[in-house]
């Protein structure tokens, strides 16, 4: 059985705390969002960065899990400096070991989660960790970067 991080501080993502209370969800900009409103939701944790690539292939390699859809199989990706033998692009923004892990599904996400000790956020935890309480846009605030 392999060894599992705790829950905070374990080296696989720092996580913050939100704290109980009201914040504006969704928009009224978009048909899937509507409509704007407040929600309340009790504190909860949340990572404070997403998980990278490096971290999700420590899972991979402790539970034979599935590889993210970009890593070929049978790849030796190397978790300190991002790259295998089947994908040698430097720099690419999916390889990089400390860039966010894509090309996972939920259900995979979802096993990362627990093998992390962790679970995965509601969408209205995601939202209020993401854009504050005060309704912003973006996580940065209200104009596109």
């Amino acid at each position: 059985m392999p060894v599992r991080p705790n829950r905070i501080g374990s080296g696989l993502g720092t996580m913050v705390k939100v704290p109980a209370g009201w914040f504006i969800m969704g928009s009224n900009e978009s048909d899937d969002e509507k409509p704007r409103r407040r929600v309340s939701l009790d504190e909860f944790f949340i990572d404070k960065y997403p998980v990278t690539n490096a971290a999700y292939m420590k899972f991979v390699r402790a539970t034979g899990s599935n590889h993210p859809e970009w890593l070929e199989s049978g790849s030796k990706y190397n978790v300190e400096t991002g790259t295998d033998a089947h994908y040698k692009k430097p720099g690419s923004a999916l390889k990089a070991a400390n860039n966010p892990v894509v090309g996972v599904s939920w259900r995979n996400a979802k096993a990362y989660c627990g093998w992390a000790r962790k679970r995965l956020p509601t969408e209205a935890e995601w939202e209020k960790g993401a854009r504050g309480v005060d309704g912003r846009k973006y996580p940065w605030g209200n104009q596109v970067v």
